[in-house]
């Protein structure tokens, strides 16, 4: 799927207008009423009588069900715009006063004077520099984190939301939807090297109706967003009143040295034929609670290693299991903004496995029937990118570029990708400078 211009959705969506009023489907079916009539003028009207019953009634239902045939196909195409905006630069300009986007200068591409003018979203000040919509809440720089959860707390939706419901779901016609009990972000404490986190419960349903719909027209234009986050900067998780279920981001590399991405598929909720990371998922209670429903570190730790079994087929073993740790793999939280500042965790690992033996476990994975649970995979085809191959890559909030291959994305993709690119750097340079 390649990425749609702004300009283009501007007409599709008009498009879908037309496609959705009842007036398009009558003035057809009174047009192929009319050629009929003339068509038939010279044959007596007994002979006419039943057919002139019964052909506008078969016409005008074969209008309707080509109108929603066609509106169904565009909705699905331009959903995602729809519901969330997609001028990244006028998001980041809507929020001036937070200071810590995620950034991401291209100078070391090698291909950046040939594809800086074929990306949808434009550098700022600095030529080949973008700023993404994710902004930086805790980097787990020799950080530990602590949980502090309220099993019995339930998040109440605002009444905007709650009148509104059918509507804002609505938004959601051609995706995939399941509900589930979701993990919900309430505050975070920093208190010098300690990340406390306190935590709740929400449905991933609410979710749908607040952070998925951020931009979705309520009523005289209005969005959610203009309503519960207008700007200049985002509301603290704490003052928020969004859904804000945890959900989290895993980069893998694996040991030749290649990071892991998925093409999603075009049924998911958000994404929909967009490139993601090795694995995106909310954080699951029927993974992350234990057996009286409590919520814990080591409850997250066993949520990210199931999700990677069940995206790739990767489970971790022996001593990789043994050494994986949210201290050490966690890299930050973030929140993203195109979600209302919606709360994420950032994890990466160097998987001993090679390309081909992850290509193998992904495809067998797929064929797999004999799941744990009823699992909707994000996407059923794998991509790497070569860490060799940097001076190949350019990187800019709605696309990668490989090579010669190029991959729309979303910022909670590629801004999160820009930062492990950024910290993987800084660290080969802080190894080198200490030799």
């Amino acid at each position: 799927m390649n990425l749609l211009k702004n300009k283009n959705v501007k007409t599709l969506k008009t498009v879908l207008k037309i496609l959705e009023k009842e007036t398009l489907e009558i003035f057809l079916g009174i047009i192929a009423v009319i050629i009929f009539i003339f068509y038939y003028k010279k044959v007596s009207f007994m002979s006419l009588i039943d057919f002139t019953i019964i052909v506008p009634f078969l016409i005008l239902y074969f209008s309707k069900i080509l109108s929603d045939f066609f509106s169904r196909i565009l909705i699905n195409k331009i959903e995602d715009y729809i519901k969330l905006e997609r001028d990244y630069n006028a998001l980041v300009n809507r929020y001036p006063l937070e200071k810590k986007f995620v950034e991401y200068d291209n100078r070391f591409s090698e291909v950046k004077s040939l594809i800086r003018n074929k990306v949808e979203t434009k550098f700022h000040e600095k030529k080949d520099n973008y700023i993404f919509p994710i902004v930086i809440e805790v980097e787990m720089k020799n950080k530990k984190i602590n949980v502090k959860d309220d099993k019995n707390k339930e998040y109440i939706l605002p009444e905007i939301i709650k009148n509104s419901y059918e509507h804002l779901m609505n938004a959601h016609s051609t995706s995939a939807l399941y509900n589930q009990i979701n993990i919900r972000l309430d505050k975070i404490e920093e208190k010098n090297d300690l990340i406390n986190l306190h935590t709740s419960r929400t449905m991933y349903y609410d979710s749908l109706v607040t952070n998925r719909v951020m931009d979705f027209k309520l009523f005289n234009n209005i969005s959610i967003r203009d309503m519960l986050d207008p700007g200049p900067y985002i509301n603290t998780i704490e003052k928020s009143l969004l859904s804000n279920h945890i959900g989290f981001n895993i980069y893998i590399k694996t040991k030749d040295n290649k990071l892991i991405f998925i093409k999603r598929n075009m049924n998911v909720s958000i994404g929909k034929g967009t490139l993601g990371s090795s694995v995106a998922a909310s954080l699951k209670t029927r993974y992350c609670l234990d057996e009286n429903l409590n919520f814990s570190i080591e409850g997250i730790k066993r949520a990210v290693l199931e999700e990677m079994n069940d995206e790739l087929g990767i489970q971790l073993e022996g001593k990789e299991k043994e050494t994986f740790s949210i201290e050490k793999n966690l890299k930050m939280i973030y929140r993203d903004i195109i979600e209302g500042g919606k709360p994420q965790f950032l994890f990466y690992l160097e998987l001993n496995k090679d390309q081909e033996e992850v290509t193998d476990l992904f495809r067998k994975n797929l064929m797999k029937k004999d799941k744990k649970y009823e699992t909707i995979v994000d996407g059923d085809e794998i991509v790497f990118l070569d860490l060799n191959n940097k001076k190949d890559l350019y990187l800019s909030p709605d696309t990668i570029i490989f090579g010669k291959d190029r991959y729309p994305v979303l910022p909670s993709v590629s801004g999160t990708l820009a930062y492990l690119l950024n910290s993987l750097e800084k660290t080969t340079n802080s190894d080198n400078s200490s030799e």
